[in-house]
């Protein structure tokens, strides 16, 4: 089934159609910051019907409060704990990038020192 543009809609409709929603995730203050900074251009560029944060374990309560006296529905969510499997799999993943990001670095020094010593010249090191 294909959407329907919004100008076909009766005038009726528009309205409904219209309607939006805002979520948004903080996970500490600092986030909890740009969702109030979000929040506020949300409502300077036409609004939402419903705005919700799901605040993280590290967005104190004077933040919760704050966006409370803004009407703004606060849903606490209790975080998932990822599986042992996972843990290992992101710990491998970690190792592995790490390793090739010191491989790379190693080579970029390495030709930048023979590149170093060619413009140099022979006698360089006398």
């Amino acid at each position: 089934m294909r959407p329907v543009p919004f100008l076909a809609l009766p005038f009726f409709l528009r309205g409904a159609a219209a309607s939006a929603a805002f979520v948004s995730l903080a996970t500490n203050d600092y986030y909890a910051k740009g969702a109030l900074v979000t929040l506020h251009s949300v409502h300077l560029h036409g609004g939402a019907d419903r705005v919700l944060l799901v605040p993280g374990g590290g967005v104190s309560s004077w933040w919760r409060q704050r966006f409370r006296a803004l009407k703004v529905k606060v849903v606490e969510v209790r975080p998932l704990r990822p599986s042992k499997a996972l843990q290992r799999a992101m710990r491998q993943e970690r190792a592995r990038l790490q390793a090739r990001a010191a491989r790379s670095l190693a080579a970029h020094f390495l030709w930048r020192g023979l590149r170093e010593g060619a413009r140099l010249g022979p006698r360089a090191g006398l």
